[in-house]
């Protein structure tokens, strides 16, 4: 089970916070996600050359709510960490990207689909998902057939 932060509406902060869907499982509840077979983020699905050209681009629209370190601020949720990882753990990859083309927040869908998949994949190589020699796609098809496993600890 679930349950979603509460908080005070900010302007970015807000937004992103429900639009990212982040949930926190409560506590005294261990909940594991099922063993996934297939292309998952465990794979290498992007190169650390398509992460590093997302820099640029989330230091001028993804910083400031969400921290230097992809950390979260404020109420801007973390976009790396336990509680990112555990909610996006056993879904498509498409559903991220998904709630990545609602950012930022003040001008959603802004960035070119190859911004989205370099985001994602600076996201995916934070959390310290391994890199391949593929870039990651920012086809919604292709990212259906991925799955976001939890990161090896």
């Amino acid at each position: 089970m679930f349950k979603v932060f509460s908080f005070s509406v900010v302007p970015c902060a807000g937004v992103v916070f429900l639009a990212l869907g982040l949930a926190a499982p409560s506590l005294g509840q261990s909940e594991q996600a099922a063993p996934v077979e297939g292309l998952t983020t465990a794979s290498g699905i992007y190169t650390e050359e398509q992460a590093d050209a997302a820099e640029s681009v989330y230091a001028r629209a993804c910083a400031s709510c969400h921290g230097d370190k992809l950390q979260g601020s404020g109420n801007a949720p973390p976009l790396s960490g336990f509680p990112f990882t555990s909610y996006w753990t056993g879904k498509p990859l498409s559903e991220l990207m998904a709630a990545l083309h609602r950012m930022p927040a003040d001008n959603p869908g802004s960035l070119t689909e190859k911004q989205y998949a370099n985001l994602l994949a600076q996201i995916l190589e934070t959390n310290t998902f391994p890199a391949g020699d593929t870039e990651l796609p920012a086809d919604e098809a292709a990212l259906a057939e991925i799955t976001f496993a939890a990161p090896a600890k």
